[in-house]
């Protein structure tokens, strides 16, 4: 198991309640989709310059992995990204909640933060804005 990968169940068991866990099981739920573009070309984030990548050299993921003792449930979800906008992050939270019931204060979403995956936002843009005023 990677070690990422017991680094978030042991985080998950600090959420345990202490006196519970005998009582109830804990049950634990993990998936992965395939979030590779299919259409090319796509902007990668890949330092500082803009970068066109023309083709997938490997797969890249949305895994997520939830816990739940009794009523309490929480999801941990890992992007292949280099980064995603809040705005983003929000509004998949939202969309997880209308469809599991997951509150969005029980979500954690992140990213691998790889500069070779398409970029979710306009990272750039900072820089070029920046470029332009000075």
């Amino acid at each position: 198991m990677c070690r990422s990968c017991l680094l978030a169940l042991a985080i998950c068991f600090a959420f345990v309640p202490i006196g519970r866990a005998d009582d109830l099981p804990l049950r634990v739920g993990a998936y992965a989709i395939d979030v590779t573009p299919e259409k090319f070309p796509v902007i990668v984030n890949c330092s500082f310059n803009e970068v066109i990548g023309k083709s997938a050299q490997s797969k890249l993921h949305a895994r997520c992995i939830v816990l739940e003792q009794g009523k309490e449930r929480i999801a941990m979800v890992t992007v292949d990204s280099c980064m995603m906008p809040r705005e983003f992050i929000d509004s998949t939270k939202k969309l997880i909640t209308e469809m599991t019931g997951i509150p969005e204060d029980h979500q954690m979403i992140s990213a691998t933060h790889t500069h070779t995956a398409p970029a979710v936002m306009g990272c750039l843009l900072a820089i070029r804005t920046f470029q332009r005023v000075t």
